[in-house]
């Protein structure tokens, strides 16, 4: 497990190009170092994973509120990089570091599979993906 300074929180904020704004305070327990991506088709972000404790969960932010994500997905991680791949309708989620070590494997989460998968290939790059992860 990863050391912390501060703990992490559970607020959502958004940012209107001047200042920010504070959204909600319910949705994924607190965590930092999660997965985040933006899909734009559905125009929801998606987050994943994190510490403390890793958390296998799914969460989505449509703009007005969180909706846990009922799927199986992937054993818990923080440091993962994801991204929306818009030519293949996917979530692609990369690597991370596990519990038990660091983790190299990609998968992804298509919203009409309901589930994570893997492997799967995308055109996007492994290492391209944590340029994509700030929504």
């Amino acid at each position: 497990m990863e050391e912390m300074t501060a703990p992490p929180l559970s607020d959502t904020w958004e940012w209107d190009g001047r200042e920010w704004k504070h959204l909600s305070t319910s949705g994924p327990c607190p965590r930092s170092r999660h997965a985040v991506a933006y899909d734009s088709d559905r125009g929801v972000a998606v987050v994943f994973g994190g510490i403390p404790r890793e958390p296998a969960d799914t969460w989505e932010w449509d703009g007005n509120s969180w909706k846990i994500v009922d799927v199986s997905g992937p054993e818990g991680r923080s440091r993962a990089g994801m991204v929306y791949d818009a030519s293949k309708k996917l979530i692609v989620l990369f690597g991370g570091r596990l519990s038990n070590g660091e983790c190299s494997v990609t998968r992804g989460l298509g919203t009409a599979t309901n589930g994570f998968k893997s492997p799967v290939t995308t055109s996007l790059l492994a290492q391209d993906t944590r340029w994509y992860m700030t929504v």
